[in-house]
């Protein structure tokens, strides 16, 4: 039986994940300096807009996909997996839920890879140098909170079994 705390807990491990993660995609996650006067910081969605107009469609694509998309659809799996636990809607549901976050649970670290990849490429070019800057920290916050949030989230719905009872703590 999962207390009211325990299913809040989760709530908000999900929820600080999601914040972090609009401030990933948000915030600059590194600078670029090209030569020695020109500056330029980028964001996730510059990277892979940059990396598109560069022609590298797939490194485009593979950024896009692994930076934006999957991290967003990880939040929104997790948020729906919550709500099965409070709603109780039978173990059909809960399965569902379960089968999808243990899923998403062997990718994790694949995101923050991809991210890694694009500031390595950007530093090992010879007109260019890169430094990491906050939306970095954010992204790596927000997949490592969003892993403990999968991990409590699988091991509840586990435990629940279907009933989806929430009861108060004692």
């Amino acid at each position: 039986m999962l207390t009211r705390f325990q299913h809040l807990f989760i709530g908000f491990e999900i929820a600080l994940a999601a914040v972090l993660l609009y401030f990933a995609w948000t915030l600059p996650i590194m600078t670029v300096r090209t030569w020695v006067f020109f500056y330029e910081d980028v964001s996730v969605f510059d990277a892979a807009r940059k990396l598109y107009e560069d022609d590298l469609l797939t490194l485009a694509g593979l950024v896009f996909f692994f930076a934006v998309v999957f991290p967003g659809g990880k939040m929104l799996v997790l948020g729906k997996g919550w709500f099965h636990l409070w709603d109780g809607k039978g173990e059909g549901r809960l399965g569902q839920a379960l089968a999808t976050v243990d899923l998403l649970g062997k990718w994790s670290m694949l995101d923050v890879f991809v991210v890694a990849v694009v500031i390595v490429s950007t530093q090992t070019s010879l007109v260019s140098e890169a430094q990491a800057l906050p939306g970095v920290y954010y992204f790596i916050g927000s997949v490592l909170v969003s892993m403990v949030a999968t991990m409590d989230l699988r091991r509840n719905l586990r435990k629940q079994g279907g009933n989806g009872e929430v009861v108060a703590a004692e």
